[in-house]
């Protein structure tokens, strides 16, 4: 049997939209369908006009119509004729209106088959017809139909029913004979009869009435009926009523629904425009009493002991009641069950509840009935929210989904607060020890000198590194190494005062700074305490070392009047006390500046180093994880002292931000590494991101981009093989001035990383407006991944808030197959360490190349 042909007309302005839903289509086997496109309402009616069309697909927002406005007009101008919506809003009020409107269905874009489409042209083609059928069954039969389905009333000029029929007496529970004689004001509730006296007078004037009206059965119960009234003869009012209770209950439903989604939807937005978290649980609460139309709602908080339960936010009938008001530590059994349960707890009353006692803070409000649903959280729920009331109720799943909606919106926002205040400590903090690092020591330091200065007082700056910490790190391992710090770090804690701040500074290197000192001798005293506390051995790989310090220390205001000269002064005597055989104090005296006349040789050694050439580029290569090739190298600078050797970055470096210098050096390193790009390009090997480190001496230069653009020009590089690295604290101050830096780099074509991500001082908020490609995870979260949860829990933050930012995510120092799986495991894009290779000179990296090596 040969299938009809359905001429279906489209309306659809998104060219790939449209070819999805042709493809789509012509994939449903059986189905014979001529499609015909058009991308606006005007065009579409003139193709309607030209030939035969049996349904039209109608997209709501096109250039020369949006919303319903569009399904208007369409019908206008194509009456009887079926309409599918074809949407991209998931809008369940609009495609409400529109199915009321007459489109015959409403669909999502994105979430539909071939199949699905199909039968809903079919169907709506056989609806259309069936309820054309319908329309002209009713016109011929719409009397005989409803005298046999629907009430019917007779009354006379008086208003007295004379008749009625069976379906009467089933919707008024009266009987017939009871009918009889009774007037409108007898089935009409008390409070409305007046205004039904009014409707029925006026229907008497008109001879013809239909609407909806509230009546009364005989047990006292209201109906909603649908009426239609008219004169048939001089004197006799027929009255048709039809119960449209379950009608109007079901659009209330879907009213209810409509304005739960809407409080939802508000408070989700405010969560992710990053409204305060206590404010944000003060709106949820509020809400919620609200939308269920209860007394008391609460959001609780678990003491760590779950002992009790802190009341984060809540509502009540009472004035006065809890709320803002008390928040102290209180009982609560419900609260404990929903946890125990792990799920919803619904109570319709509580005077026959065996389980468990109405909370205590609401037990003498009468509480009758009550529901509560957890906060939950990543590893463990955050709390919970209940909500009670006076009246006996019994919950649906309606209200348990909403109450549970709301729980997930705050559960979404205290897991953001909470990451977001990880990363704000990653800031201030050292990751591997939990100290402060240097910008907190900096900064309790510089307050700590103004009170000192104001209250006449001396304080001391102590200066710590571990001797001999690269010799067991480098003998017994990075682990070792960690293992060690974090010991050390706990024992210092322990030897200073209440007040006293110990950071970390970096490497082995600790500081301690010592406010309010009567006398120099207490900083003796606690220097001594430090270095008596590493006397006992620690207990690493199976066996015992021994540990000593350095201290060096400088004392307020003899070494000093601010905080960076105390710290440089301090600096000056750890080296003495290196120099004088370590595992011993010195303080500082003007007699150790010496050490300054060495930085000033190295710096004039590093000014010829530049112009003798002695700087050479060595690259690591970065690789994909997915495809294991290499997408790119980072260049990393060396320096080959005559003399001396190959000298790390990490000994001249700091010397060259601190001098200046590093803008010369910097800048050579751009220009070498463009050029070494090129010249790989023109061996042949296929074009790959080359990525150079920006110091922040150098971003802040005015002329960066022109820096940038004269390396590309002259070494002939492409800007998209240009990736340009920088620390987070480069994107903190004079916001507007780095923005549009950036903005002027990208808009070249060149890719920004952040490198080192989580060591610095950024937030999610910065990250958002500033035009950033990749986050690069510092290897310090990398290399205890698979042993410390911290590290792996910060590990997977970076990379799920890159994701998050539409970001790619690249791993630094990787160096065993487990931190790979893990990083993989976890999403992470890239990586680079020493599992792949280590900074390779330029010959061997070219070796690479040549060989093709994958991961």
């Amino acid at each position: 049997m040969e299938l009809k042909q359905i001429n279906t007309l489209l309306i659809e302005d998104n060219p790939a939209d449209a070819r999805l839903i042709r493809e789509i289509l012509s994939d449903v086997k059986g189905l014979s369908l001529h499609l015909v496109c058009s991308d606006r309402i005007s065009t579409g009616m003139k193709r309607f006009h030209q030939g035969p069309i049996d349904v039209i697909l109608l997209d709501l927002s096109l250039p020369d119509s949006q919303g319903l406005d569009s399904l208007s007009r369409v019908q206008t101008q194509a009456p009887g004729i079926p309409i599918v919506i074809l949407s991209g809003l998931s809008d369940e009020q609009t495609a409400m209106q529109a199915i009321q409107k007459g489109a015959q269905d409403y669909l999502i874009k994105g979430r539909i088959s071939g199949d699905l489409l199909a039968h809903a042209i079919s169907y709506a083609i056989e609806r259309k017809r069936a309820a054309e059928a319908l329309r002209v069954s009713e016109q011929q039969y719409r009397q005989l139909f409803e005298s046999a389905s629907d009430a019917i009333l007779v009354a006379d000029d008086d208003g007295r029913y004379l008749d009625a029929n069976h379906r009467a007496e089933e919707l008024l529970g009266y009987r017939r004979d009871e009918l009889i004689g009774m007037t409108l004001a007898d089935i009409t509730p008390a409070e409305r009869v007046g205004i039904g006296l009014k409707q029925y007078d006026a229907f008497k004037r008109l001879g013809r009435m239909t609407g909806e009206y509230t009546v009364t059965r005989k047990n006292g119960a209201k109906v909603e009926v649908e009426f239609s009234a008219s004169r048939i003869v001089p004197g006799r009012y027929l009255s048709i009523l039809r119960d449209i209770t379950e009608r109007k209950q079901a659009e209330e439903t879907v009213r209810s629904r409509a304005r739960r989604q809407a409080v939802i939807a508000e408070l989700g937005q405010r969560a992710l425009s990053g409204t305060a978290l206590p404010a944000l649980m003060n709106e949820a609460v509020s809400s919620v009493s609200e939308t269920l139309e209860v007394e008391y709602c609460q959001a609780l908080e678990p003491l760590p002991d779950g002992s009790a339960w802190l009341l984060t936010a809540g509502v009540g009938w009472e004035e006065g009641w809890v709320g803002e008001a008390e928040r102290g530590a209180m009982e609560n059994a419900q609260a404990a069950y929903t946890f125990a349960c792990n799920g919803p707890v619904l109570v319709e009353d509580f005077e026959k509840e065996t389980r468990f006692s109405p909370p205590a803070l609401l037990r003498e409000q009468g509480v009758v009935s009550g529901m509560s649903v957890l906060i939950p959280g990543r590893d463990h729920p955050h709390g919970v929210l209940e909500v009670h009331t006076r009246r006996r109720r019994t919950f649906s799943n309606e209200d348990v989904l909403f109450l549970q909606s709301i729980a997930n919106v705050l559960a979404m926002a205290i897991d953001r607060k909470k990451a977001e205040e990880r990363i704000e400590h990653q800031a201030y903090h050292d990751a591997l020890t939990g100290l402060p690092n240097r910008l907190l020591l900096e900064d309790r330091l510089s307050v700590a000198v103004a009170q000192a200065h104001r209250r006449g007082e001396i304080l001391a700056v102590l200066l710590i590194d571990l001797d001999r910490f690269k010799v067991i790190n480098d003998t017994l391992g990075h682990p070792a190494g960690d293992e060690l710090l974090r010991g050390a770090a706990a024992r210092f804690i322990r030897s200073v005062r209440e007040g006293d701040t110990i950071a970390r500074m970096g490497g082995d290197e600790f500081a301690v700074l010592l406010p309010n000192l009567n006398s120099d001798e207490i900083a003796l005293q606690i220097a001594d305490r430090i270095a008596s506390s590493l006397r006992e051995p620690f207990h690493l790989e199976g066996r015992d070392l021994y540990v000593t310090a350095s201290i060096g220390a400088a004392v307020y205001p003899h070494a000093g009047v601010d905080g960076r000269t105390l710290l440089q002064h301090a600096d000056i005597a750890l080296y003495r006390a290196k120099e004088q055989g370590r595992n011993t104090l010195r303080y500082f005296s003007p007699a150790m500046n010496s050490r300054a006349f060495e930085r000033l040789s190295m710096e004039s050694s590093l000014r010829e180093a530049l112009k003798r050439e002695e700087f050479l580029l060595y690259f690591q290569p970065q690789v994909d994880l997915n495809g294991g090739e290499i997408i790119g190298f980072e260049a990393l600078i060396r320096w080959q002292r005559p003399e001396i050797g190959m000298i790390s970055p990490a000994e001249f470096i700091p010397l060259a931000e601190e001098t200046g210098l590093i803008l010369p050096i910097g800048e050579w390193v751009l220009r070498s590494a463009c050029a070494q790009n090129v010249a790989w390009q023109r061996a042949g090997f296929p074009p790959t991101r080359i990525a150079v480190n920006l110091s922040v001496r150098q971003f802040h230069r005015e002329n960066l981009v022109d820096t940038v653009t004269r390396a590309l020009q002259e070494s002939g590089l492409a800007p998209q093989y240009l990736e340009l690295e920088i620390t987070e604290s480069v994107l903190m101050g004079k916001e507007m001035s780095i923005l549009l830096m950036l903005r002027k780099l990208t808009d070249m074509g060149i890719q920004l990383s952040i490198d080192d991500f989580g060591t610095g001082y950024s937030s999610l908020a910065y990250l958002r407006r500033f035009p950033i490609a990749k986050l690069k995870v510092d290897q310090i979260f990398v290399r205890n991944l698979t042993t410390d949860p911290n590290d792996a829990v910060i590990a997977r933050t970076v990379v799920g808030m890159a994701h998050s930012l539409h970001l790619k995510a690249l791993a630094e120092g990787v160096e065993t197959e487990a931190q790979l799986a893990y990083l993989r495991s976890i999403g992470c894009d890239q990586m680079q360490g020493y599992l792949f290779s280590h900074p390779l000179p330029v010959e061997e990296a070219t070796r690479l190349l040549v060989q093709k090596k994958r991961l």
